[in-house]
């Protein structure tokens, strides 16, 4: 950013996803734990079964703490900052590109709200600029910095028009 950009607004980012998946893991963990207790009590066909679900529980216990470690990281480095000219940030996908973009070349901005977004109130927002096309997971304040950003763009657009 310039010295003459003046800061609108900066993306908000939730830790809800991230802690989701973190009480997701421990009550897996847990199912676990009570799985492996119960295949050393019970004998027979019933320890068979138990030791079915303490193996089951146990690599979906592995997977999701996997998750969760790729999430947090994911969700710390993403940055977003709208100023009266430009939009810039650092973007989650995997390569965590970093970015700055005139206004006008803003084509699309699109909010996505999952059933878990909804419930932590948190959105996934996608920029579609003619350089290319960004993705912010779990920003708080999604919905103002959309209705911002095409309005600025517009903006941005009739400004670069010449008659």
């Amino acid at each position: 950013m310039s010295e003459n950009d003046t800061l609108i607004c900066e993306g908000k980012f939730s830790k809800a996803p991230w802690r989701f998946l973190f009480y997701t893991f421990l009550a897996v963990l847990v199912v676990f734990a009570v799985s492996v207790v119960l295949t050393v009590v019970f004998n027979g066909l019933i320890k068979l079964a138990f030791l079915f679900f303490a193996i089951f529980f146990g690599l979906l216990t592995l997977y999701l703490a996997i998750i969760c470690t790729k999430k947090s990281g994911e969700y710390k480095s993403t940055k977003l900052v709208v100023t009266d000219n430009k939009i810039a940030g650092i973007s989650a996908d995997e390569d965590k590109t970093a970015f700055e973009c005139e206004l006008y070349r803003i084509e699309n901005v699109t909010l996505n709200q999952s059933l878990i977004g909804r419930i932590f109130k948190y959105a996934s927002l996608t920029v579609k600029t003619s350089i290319g096309v960004y993705f912010f997971p779990a920003i708080t304040n999604g919905e103002e910095l959309k209705t911002l950003l095409m309005d600025l763009a517009l903006k941005a657009k009739d400004k670069s028009v010449i008659f």
